[in-house]
């Protein structure tokens, strides 16, 4: 046997949908989700989890189908017609001590200022205390 080094690292999130294994199923969870939520049937996901298990390589992917998605739909098998995937995905590298207000005030920081923020406060605030 050869030993390979593994190539990849918690520090290098993967952007490459080809190199990208093992969550096609919560991907399509997710892009479903986002495909209700256009059509007036909102749904909201945080990903979580430990460190060095993919998250920020999940969401890279999240960003290739609110960017371009065809092509990861499409190697996912998934046909949304006419329908484009274009919404905002903001992330927040939150620890196990941050608050409700911490993780709102980050995902806040990473929003247009367009959006009011106390609306955004209020509503984000909401959903990350009941989660």
């Amino acid at each position: 046997m050869q030993l390979r080094a593994n190539p990849f690292r918690p520090d290098k999130p993967i952007d490459n949908f080809e190199q990208f294994a093992g969550r096609a199923h919560e991907l399509t969870v997710l892009i479903r989700s986002m495909f209700n939520t256009g059509h007036g049937n909102a749904r909201h996901m945080i990903v979580t989890g430990p460190r060095g298990i993919g998250k920020s390589s999940f969401i890279n992917q999240i960003h290739s189908v609110t960017d371009n998605g065809d092509d990861v739909l499409a190697k996912l098998g998934i046909d949304a017609g006419d329908f484009r995937f274009q919404f905002p995905v903001f992330k927040c590298r939150a620890r196990k001590a941050f608050s409700t207000e911490q993780v709102v005030s980050s995902l806040l920081e990473a929003m247009p200022t367009k959006i009011s923020a106390e609306n955004i406060r209020g509503i984000v605030g909401d959903f990350v205390s009941r989660w």
